[in-house]
């Protein structure tokens, strides 16, 4: 065998040969946005717009904390107007820096997803004593103030160590993002301590690859996210799958990248609008609900679109974990869904 060294977490699974399944209610499409809130170290690293400084770069340091000042306050608006639920990708540090910014989302209801202290730090680069303190005061931090642990997990910058979804599972959480970016669907992978759930996560549709470093323009990112979305929702007859849209608010929160933003939130409501979207049902709001893998004979196949995200106040949106029982194999058969809050795309 000519065997290449993989990642060893999870098995091969091509997309034609799982088992299929549907979201609630016979939904075949899930949306999911986050926004990523950072705060960085004055004088460590940072990403930049146009150009590396030495420290101590004041001119990145005050461009990203923009994003905490003002473009999140802009995002949060637009999120109020649409009424949708967001997943809050949090630097623990936002906590101590700008607690009037999670404080919007706390009563919003929206989940909190924990992301390191801080986005200075590469955790690739930390001993596994370093990055399992780190871990755990995080952890620590967002039970102080939400009265909760968080249950996902997204690597500050996107950089895992190998052993971090072992100290994530030991420290009891649920999920995580950073093995996502591989797939439509999440699937179990392996740790020292049980299976955890890798979540789809994007870098195609999230804004800082997108326009720092590939220097796409906002409407190059709008028309993306569009193109994707409608392709999905295409497909999604066939393949159920989950979109993903990743924002930083100070990157979209910018005034001239912002105006898009609205613009591409109503393409999704002119895609939709056609479709049949039945009316929003009751559930407990921890109730369990178990599928097993069937198409509805309904005719409500790439009807309509869920919104995974958090939200206990909002009108008319709902949350749902995705959660499999059978143990890290694959295909996706037997699903069963930790429906905390639920919706359709009401367009």
């Amino acid at each position: 065998m000519n065997r290449l060294p993989s990642l060893d977490r999870f098995p091969y699974s091509g997309l034609r040969s799982r088992a299929d399944f549907d979201w609630p209610d016979g939904k075949r499409l899930a949306l999911h946005i986050d926004i990523n809130l950072e705060h960085f170290i004055f004088g460590e690293g940072g990403v930049d717009l146009d150009r590396s400084t030495p420290p101590p770069n004041h001119r990145s340091y005050l461009w990203r904390d923009y994003g905490n000042r003002v473009g999140v306050w802009r995002l949060l608006d637009l999120f109020d107007e649409f009424e949708l639920p967001i997943g809050v990708i949090t630097n623990a540090s936002i906590y101590d820096h700008c607690p009037e910014s999670i404080a919007a989302f706390r009563e919003r209801g929206d989940e909190i997803i924990g992301h390191g202290m801080t986005n200075s730090k590469r955790v690739s680069e930390m001993t596994e004593t370093e990055e399992r303190a780190m871990v755990r005061l995080v952890t620590d931090t967002v039970v102080r103030h939400e009265g909760k642990p968080p249950t996902g997990w997204l690597t500050p910058y996107l950089t895992p160590s190998d052993r971090t979804p072992d100290i994530l599972k030991e420290v009891g959480y649920d999920y995580l993002l950073d093995w996502g970016i591989c797939d439509d669907q999440p699937f179990w992978t392996r740790t020292r301590a049980g299976p955890i759930l890798a979540v789809p996560y994007t870098l195609e549709l999230n804004d800082q690859p997108a326009i720092v470093f590939r220097r796409d323009t906002a409407k190059d990112y709008a028309d993306m996210i569009i193109d994707h979305f409608t392709e999905m929702l295409r497909a999604s007859d066939k393949y159920p799958s989950v979109c993903v849209i990743s924002l930083h608010h100070f990157i979209m929160g910018q005034p001239h990248r912002h105006d898009r933003c609205p613009t591409t939130l109503n393409k999704f409501c002119d895609i939709t609008t056609p479709l049949t979207v039945p009316p929003c049902g009751s559930l407990k709001r921890s109730g369990i609900c178990s599928r097993r893998s069937s198409r509805q004979s309904d005719g409500s196949t790439a009807a309509d679109c869920w919104i995974i995200s958090a939200s206990s106040t909002a009108k008319w949106l709902y949350w749902f974990m995705i959660c499999f029982r059978s143990r890290p194999h694959f295909p996706h058969h037997e699903i069963s869904l930790l429906l905390l809050r639920k919706s359709y795309l009401a367009c």
